[in-house]
């Protein structure tokens, strides 16, 4: 798991943005925003640097051998795109565990925790994750959904 994905890292690119924070090493070892050179070296950092590059690890070992499927060090190796990655979906029926009313209270007390934190900039608001997919649904749906114009070459190429 890393900082961003590489198709996060290829909007940014093609869209001629930097990444928000450092989301790598350029080929001199400097942490970087440049997601092309990111793209290119694949040095990119781990998210939550060493406690999740940790943790990052630990769910490859556990998705490999429960799948029987391709480590992140076989996808890094041998192909030259990734694919073949290794999954593994677990479910857990919540309302087994706690009932409704509390879980939703410890939901909404952990939201109010984390959207309510000091923001490093007052005009940027703190999001949770998927908060923003709802919106984005709808614009998509409005609007149609943006492709960079040399994507959608390479699409109509195919």
């Amino acid at each position: 798991m890393s900082m961003f994905s590489y198709g996060m890292l290829e909007v940014n690119r093609l869209a001629g943005r930097e990444l928000p924070v450092d989301g790598g090493f350029d080929d001199d070892g400097r942490l970087t925003k440049e997601p092309g050179t990111i793209e290119k070296n694949r040095r990119i950092l781990p998210m939550g640097y060493w406690k999740g590059s940790g943790l990052s690890i630990v769910l490859d070992m556990i998705a490999t051998l429960l799948s029987n499927g391709s480590s992140v060090a076989e996808v890094t190796q041998e192909n030259s795109d990734e694919y073949g990655v290794s999954q593994i979906f677990i479910a857990i029926e919540v309302d087994k565990l706690i009932d409704g009313a509390t879980r939703d209270a410890k939901l909404q007390r952990i939201m109010d925790f984390i959207t309510t934190a000091e923001r490093a900039d007052e005009n940027v608001a703190v999001r949770l994750p998927g908060h923003e997919f709802t919106r984005l649904l709808d614009e998509n749906r409005r609007n149609g959904i943006t492709v960079d114009d040399s994507v959608w070459a390479k699409i109509q190429a195919l």
